[in-house]
């Protein structure tokens, strides 16, 4: 149910490589082990042998065969003594078809470059398709092997000069035997040796024979994607550690391959195990009577191979603790269960590895240490469209072109669960039209498979009642919301938001991805198919999500005590105009979201609308009416929603608010006059954003103790705000674009919290003294400030501030800060030599001054200056000091006014982003630090350059030597028609292929080094890409600084490798020899 399968379109397969290699072992090489009539080739061998005629052929090599043929072990073995022959297709073919090899090493196993091509070919088999390799050290040690001394350090004497053109060939040579010796195997040395050799045979085939065993039952073949997995599970297992006893668990939803993985993982690692035992279905044998004890007796039977065995004699567990096992529990949904089974009572021998499957990640903390948790992820893309096709069109019923594109949709949907592709597979392979398939999966949609909703519901069944009804919300309601939303949400529905979520990530029924919560799709369909078989008909369900279940509700005035909660996505009120009863009865009504389309046609509108008075949260886009219902109680609403709603006051006479924690009218441009809220002492967030026609602010806001939150932006008519000066708990304070307010308030109390109050855009002309009363203030925005005038002399102070955005001749006295940005400040024109006090100073801009012509000089500059944005300002020249700091690393000039760089530029070492588009009055660029980005294009009056390209070049290859990991990006754009003649390729086309050496994806390929010629007013857009997978896309617009010339730009582009080992296994990207990167325009 799980993992691989894998078919490649390449130039050249595994074998016929695998053939290359062996045949440049040429020219009278004295192969006396193998020749031309070789034995006939069976579908699969069990066994492949290596060895050295010579040395081996009439003692242990023959003898070995004997015994294996003995034991019906089909054996692959050349006996041929015919010399000087290429090592052929079928040798080849032979080694590729053993599950298993044995290599015979000798004394004169080194002189034999047949045996040592073997050898590579056997031990590729082991890296690309895990075959079993045993090497038996026949009169030969295996350090001597593992250095190449002795008769091995004077075979590779006479190899070196045989093949001194070919020391590549000689060197893998060498590998190989290294890598060999490194492997367990039996060592027959004079030294080590302690039996006789029918003893050593013996041991060899019972050892073959075990591995063989497992092997059988360990077939790979069908599953896809699963080595990988396989690697990460052995990693946690460390078998070759000899820890008392390792657990490991393995975690996932229902279907997506636990006990697949782990059962692959048990049959690949039994042989290594004294004993061992896999106990399938725990929880549901658990389920049945006496269910435990049947368990106990079976493990037990399985480890000690004796029946009626107590786990309460001392003898038993002495026995126990003595063996080495191998012990898979398989679907466990209780610790306790683990616990009796496999951890306190029982003890088991050093070295023994405990495997556990399970739903539910809680079943693991008593056992299980955190970083021995796999978690099994969904199949990639590509491996779940394979495994689909592998299922759908088993009988070679492959689609047509029409519609080629339905097998992505169907796995799409399967979301990476090996059951739900296989299941689904299955279910379409008697599909033969487009029609058929279409029909199919629209059917789907509505009524998903039962099979898969069966093995899924299992997690849902598990849960409490709190976690079960979380879970139902979140199927219908929140999916892909922000995680701190959906608990506020389901607080406000009574539930326990914080355990219930953590139980629903431990059942593997949501995730959290950064801070969004997700759910399969699967999953989603499998809560609201609950929610479905609450009652066919739809008034009588909880949860209302489908707007046409919806419709039918209120069309048939059938809405009853049953509805809690209901999402109506987009309203049409010409499909069905709201009536004023139509929520009246929903008596347990607690949650109503309506999303209205846009431009309704209100006129159809009744004059207003009952709600029920159980409502605790409402969100209403767009609201259409002037106000609320009169009749609606809203003691229990705890949030209200109407963004650009049509409210102009929302009741005409007071209510209790008493539960109100949040209120958002935004852009509700018609609201005059704020709702009373003075009884509402849990209010906390109001938002008023936009609402233009509100004049004032009520004064009893000033008493909202518990307000932390107040949004005012963009309320063009508001005048006057004199009442939040007592807002001690407030945090978060927007007035921007309040362009008819002219003063900030007084602040009578200390308002602790309050960091970063939002001023921009507004008509205030001062400050008041009292600003040293925000002590937590780390920001405050001017801009656009037109009309201030002055700021006091007290926000000098302020120790918490560090970024101003418009300064006092005090400024030098803020030791703290960090940030001053004065962009877009047009009058400015001085700039006080004070802010070289400023030693903390990183980001310094006066971005848009055009007035600014000068800054004032200073031999020291910033010390932790980081960015300087001087871009379109007036001035016309930069103070050695500046640029010169030891931590500077952007400087924009961008459409500036500037003249010339200084010369001392060059000392800038850690400049990595130099920008100066557009500079027309730019007349020279002195020599240059290695910068990561250089942009000059559109500077018209540049008379002097350095050679530009020989910079780009050496920038390039030093970004790709730095570092093994990352390849720093660096561009240019100059004039010219002609490609620098450093780059290899060079095409006249719009694209250009480059070749890839074999084993690119594992020697850290960086990325390319690439050139264009393009000429004026184009929008270029490229691509790099294989023939099986795309590695990304980037784009830029020239029209901006080409003008009406050819441009040059040479840039590199680092290699999205972690993107494409998302997608495309090692293996495959193996088999892919060549990129091309193609250019083309775009709109």
């Amino acid at each position: 149910m799980c993992f691989r399968l894998f078919k490649f379109s390449s130039p050249s397969s595994a074998a016929a490589g695998a053939g290359a290699s062996a045949a440049d072992d040429v020219g009278g090489a004295a192969a006396d082990d193998n020749g031309a009539d070789n034995p006939p080739l069976r579908g699969k061998y069990d066994v492949f042998i290596s060895f050295r005629g010579e040395d081996t052929r009439f003692n242990i090599t023959s003898h070995l065969h004997a015994a294996l043929v003995q034991r019906k072990i089909e054996t692959y073995i050349d006996y041929n003594l015919q010399r000087g022959e290429e090592i052929g297709p079928a040798l080849l073919g032979a080694i590729e078809k053993s599950t298993l090899s044995v290599i015979i090493f000798s004394p004169d196993y080194a002189s034999s470059t047949w045996c040592l091509e073997e050898l590579v070919h056997i031990l590729k088999c082991k890296k690309n398709s895990g075959q079993i390799v045993i090497p038996i050290f026949y009169n030969i040690n295996p350090s001597d092997i593992r250095q190449q001394r002795g008769s091995y350090a004077r075979a590779f004497a006479q190899l070196k000069k045989r093949f001194s053109d070919s020391i590549d060939k000689v060197q893998k040579w060498r590998d190989a035997l290294t890598t060999a010796a490194n492997l367990a195997g039996f060592d027959y040395s004079e030294k080590s040796r302690t039996e006789t050799e029918a003893d050593l045979i013996k041991k060899v085939v019972d050892d073959i024979w075990t591995r063989l065993k497992c092997e059988s039952s360990c077939n790979l073949e069908g599953l896809v994607g699963i080595e990988s997995r396989i690697e990460q599970i052995e990693s946690l297992l460390d078998i070759h550690s000899q820890d008392a006893c390792i657990t490991v668990g393995i975690w996932g939803m229902g279907g997506i391959g636990k006990t697949t993985l782990a059962e692959t993982v048990f049959h690949r690692l039994s042989s290594k195990f004294e004993a061992r035992c896999f106990l399938r279905n725990v929880r549901e044998n658990l389920e049945q009577p006496n269910g435990l004890d049947h368990l106990e007796k079976t493990l037990l039977k399985e480890i000690l191979k004796e029946e009626g065995l107590s786990i309460g004699l001392t003898f038993v567990r002495e026995r126990l603790i003595r063996t080495k096992v191998l012990i898979v529990l398989d679907d466990v949904s209780d610790s306790m269960q683990m616990g009796r089974l496999a951890a306190n009572r029982l003890q088991f021998g050093t070295g023994s590895r405990i495997i556990i499957t399970s739903r539910d990640r809680r079943t693991f903390r008593q056992t299980v240490e955190k970083d021995k948790i796999y978690e099994v992820e969904g199949l990639k893309p590509d491996d779940a469209l394979h495994l689909f096709r592998s299922h759908a069109f088993k009988n070679n019923n492959t689609p047509t072109i029409d519609f080629k594109e339905l097998p992505e949709k169907v796995v799409d949907y399967a979301g990476g669960i090996p059951l739900a592709v296989i299941t689904l597979g299955s279910l379409l392979v008697n599909c033969k039209s487009k029609a058929e398939w279409e029909d199919e999966l629209n059917k789907l949609k509505q009524f998903p498979d039962e099979n898969i909703q069966r093995v899924l519901r299992l997690s849902y069944d598990r849960l409490g009642k709190n976690d079960k009804e979380i879970f139902l919300d979140v199927a219908c309601f929140h999916k892909g919301k922000h995680v701190e939303y959906v608990k506020k949400m389901l607080n406000i529905r009574g539930f326990y938001a914080v355990a219930g979520i953590r139980a629903l990530i431990d059942a593997s029924l949501i995730s959290i991805d950064s801070t969004w919560v997700e759910m399969h799709d699967l999953i989603q369909d499998m809560g609201r198919t609950i929610v479905y078989e609450q009652c066919k008909d739809p008034c009588k369900r909880n949860r209302l999500f489908n707007d046409e279940d919806v419709y039918h509700v209120l069309e048939s005035n059938r809405g009853t005590r049953h509805v809690q909660a209901i999402l109506i996505k987009c309203w049409q009120t010409e499909k069905r105009p709201l009536k004023r009863a139509d929520f009246k009865v929903m008596f347990n009504l607690e949650m109503l979201i309506v999303y209205s389309e846009p431009f309704g046609n209100y006129s159809t509108l009744t004059t207003s609308l009952d709600l029920p008075n159980s409502l605790r949260y409402l969100y209403w886009y767009r609201y259409p009416w002037e106000s609320l219902p009169s009749n609606f109680s809203p003691e229990n609403l705890v949030e209200l929603h109407m963004p650009y709603s049509r409210v102009n006051q929302l009741w005409k006479e007071d209510k209790r608010l008493v539960n109100l924690k949040v209120i958002n009218l935004q852009y509700s441009s018609d609201l005059t006059e704020v709702p009373n809220l003075s009884r509402s002492k849990k209010i906390g967030h109001i938002n008023l954003h936009g609402c233009k026609s509100l004049v004032e602010i009520p004064s009893y806001f000033q008493h909202l103790d518990k307000l932390t939150y107040l949004d005012l932006g963009s309320c063009t008519s508001l005048i006057s705000l004199t009442n939040i000066c007592k807002l001690k708990s407030l945090k978060f304070l927007n007035l921007s674009w309040c362009s008819k307010l002219e003063s900030f308030p007084e602040i009578a109390v200390p308002i602790k919290h309050l960091e970063s109050p939002i001023l921009n855009k507004t008509a205030i002309q001062e400050l008041h003294s009292s600003i040293k009363f925000l002590p937590a203030l780390e920001r405050i925005d001017l801009r656009g400030c037109r009309r201030l005038l002055s700021i006091p002399k007290s926000i000098c102070e302020l120790k918490c501030l560090v970024t101003v955005e418009k300064l006092p001749s005090s400024i030098g006295n803020l030791i703290g800060l960090h940030t001053l940005d004065l962009g877009m400040c047009k009058n400015l024109k001085v700039v006080s030599r004070s802010i070289y006090k400023l030693t903390n100073l990183k980001i310094l801009s006066f971005y848009a001054c055009r007035k600014l012509k000068k800054l004032p000089s200073n031999s020291v500059g910033l010390p932790s200056l980081e960015l300087l944005n001087l871009s379109r300002s007036g001035v016309l020249g930069i103070p050695d000091g500046l640029v010169c700091t030891t931590s500077l690393y952007s400087l924009d000039l961008s459409r500036s006014m500037i003249r010339n760089l200084p010369a001392s530029i060059k000392q800038a070492s850690p400049l990595s982003t130099l920008r100066l588009i557009g500079c027309k009055w730019l007349q020279s660029l002195p020599e240059l630090p290695l910068v990561d980005s250089l942009k000059a294009h559109g500077c018209t009056s540049l008379k002097t350059v350095s050679n530009m390209m020989d910079y780009a070049q050496l920038r390039i290859m030093q970004g790709a030597t730095a570092s093994s990991n990352y390849f720093p990006w660096f561009s240019i754009v100059r004039r010219g028609k002609e490609i620098p003649n450093w780059f290899c390729y060079e095409s006249e086309e719009s694209f250009v292929n480059i070749e890839l050496r074999q084993d690119w994806f594992r020697t850290g390929l960086l990325g390319f080094a690439l050139a264009v010629v393009v000429s004026c007013e184009l929008n270029c857009h490229h691509e790099m890409f294989t023939s099986d997978f795309r590695t990304g896309e980037d784009g830029w617009k020239l029209n901006d600084y080409c003008y009406d010339q050819h441009h040059v730009y040479p840039w590199n582009e680092a290699f999205e490798s972690e993107e494409v080992a998302k997608k495309c296994s090692p293996d495959f990207c193996n088999l892919v020899n060549e990129a091309s990167v193609e250019f083309c325009l775009t709109d």
